[in-house]
């Protein structure tokens, strides 16, 4: 890698090449005066020499150009305030992270030479990657297990690109959704690429899921905030599967604003093919659809109907974060026979002319949750049965982040009935999401996924 020094450190320059009693002469200190190790380079702070030595040496023109940019020079700033012991400092790294997400390229660059030159001098565990995925309170775990497993090598790597650090940056600055998460691997495609061994090994149960908290971090919550989109198409792909984890062929699909799916409401409709396919366009986006033109994020629903099927719905509280929207839905159908086995082992007595709620609780991530609490509102009477290891008086996410809330009343006659959800973490002891318009229908499935709302 290229190494240059910044005309901000010139005097360093002359010193490195001049003599000391010149040098003092130039910056003005007596002759008498040592000159003692300094923890600033370039402009930037960096709280200690040993690290701000580095970086004037291998990063000056990437700490210069951190400098001139306010975003990265709080976040840097912050950094070089975190001090005391190893976990104080990683506590303090990842609270740094939360509080400053930053992106741009000067954040970027100056991440990628730290970590690339200055990894032991600068503390900066597995480059500085951990600190990105976790909460605070589990950073110093995360980074103990990425440096005792195997992935400690795939997360240096990432962090010394300067594509990967962005995209890291860009896919944890989302407000919790999937469309936000695709478009930075878009923009970052090689970054994406090398990113991917790292969610690897922070996401996966043998790993470091546990340690790191994966489907559990909630620093977005209270900062959710969705762009406005002025949309002038939209796309949903869809890929349905049976119980058997088969394709889902020949399943009619209605893309609507709301039910009922007819009318004004109805935006399109198409059929899978053998792969369990299908892609929706709406082009143009109607005048009078939410998000064209009136500065909204768009929100829709979703009806799956077939003679071999439950008829299902599927919504979520998340919105759209792009001007042109691409929903990708993976969900699962099933028939009737295999809900009511379902029913049956649990010892719940179906009720078809009332609804069904199977609920996604996901985090900022859009990890799905385990230990999230469901509170329904807008009915009585309601029967919430929880799949694994929670009794049937919890109204909770299973270990697979899904809680199934049966038997649902419903208003009779009506097209629909209208509920809420609230999503509560144990983890977090407060709301990270509530949806507020949530459609249930006598002897429907609807599904919905929860990550954190505004």
């Amino acid at each position: 890698m290229a190494r240059w020094r910044a005309a901000a450190g010139f005097i360093a320059l002359l010193c490195g090449v001049a003599a000391l009693v010149s040098c003092r002469q130039i910056i003005g200190l007596p002759d008498d005066q040592a000159v003692g190790p300094t923890t600033t380079a370039c402009g930037l702070p960096y709280g200690t020499a040993s690290c701000a030595s580095c970086a004037n040496t291998s990063c000056c023109t990437q700490s210069g150009a951190c400098d001139a940019d306010l975003g990265c020079r709080a976040y840097q700033t912050c950094l070089a305030s975190c001090t005391g012991d190893s976990i104080a400092r990683s506590k303090c790294r990842t609270q740094c992270v939360v509080d400053h997400p930053t992106q741009s390229p000067a954040v970027s660059a100056i991440s990628a030479c730290l970590a690339s030159e200055c990894t032991e001098e600068c503390g900066l565990s597995c480059g500085g990657i951990p600190a990105l995925l976790t909460p605070p309170d589990a950073s110093p775990a995360c980074e103990s297990c990425f440096e005792s497993g195997g992935e400690c090598a795939a997360a240096k790597a990432c962090a010394a690109s300067p594509d990967c650090d962005a995209y890291a940056r860009c896919f944890i600055s989302c407000p919790p959704a999937v469309d936000c998460q695709e478009a930075c691997a878009a923009a970052h495609d090689a970054g994406a690429g090398l990113f991917a061994p790292v969610w690897q090994g922070y996401s996966t149960a043998t790993a470091c899921a546990k340690q790191c908290a994966y489907g559990n971090n909630w620093n977005c919550v209270g900062r959710v905030a969705y762009p406005a989109p002025d949309a002038s198409s939209l796309t949903v792909t869809i890929q349905l599967v049976d119980t058997n984890v088969q394709p889902a062929t020949g399943i009619h699909v209605d893309l609507a604003y709301a039910p009922p799916f007819q009318n004004g409401s109805l935006l399109s409709s198409g059929v899978t093919d053998d792969a369990g396919m299908l892609a929706l366009d709406v082009t143009p986006f109607p005048d009078h659809a939410p998000g064209k033109g009136l500065g909204q994020p768009f929100q829709g629903w979703l009806q799956f109907t077939s003679p071999d099927i439950i008829p299902e719905w599927a919504g979520a509280a998340s919105a759209s974060t792009q001007a042109r929207d691409t929903w990708k839905a993976g969900l699962t159908v099933s028939g009737p026979a295999w809900f009511a086995e379902q029913l049956q082992a649990r010892g719940i007595a179906q009720d078809p002319s009332r609804a069904w709620l199977i609920v996604a609780a996901q985090d900022c991530f859009v990890s799905q949750s385990p230990d999230v609490r469901i509170d329904i509102g807008g009915t009585l009477d309601v029967q919430t049965v929880v799949s694994y290891y929670l009794s049937t008086s919890d109204a909770g996410t299973s270990s697979n982040g899904i809680a199934l809330i049966l038997n649902v009343p419903v208003v009779a006659g009506a097209p629909f009935t209208v509920v809420s959800l609230t999503a509560t973490p144990a983890a977090l002891g407060a709301p990270s999401s509530v949806f507020p318009q949530v459609f249930v229908q006598g002897g429907t499935v609807t599904f919905v996924a929860l990550p954190p709302t505004p």
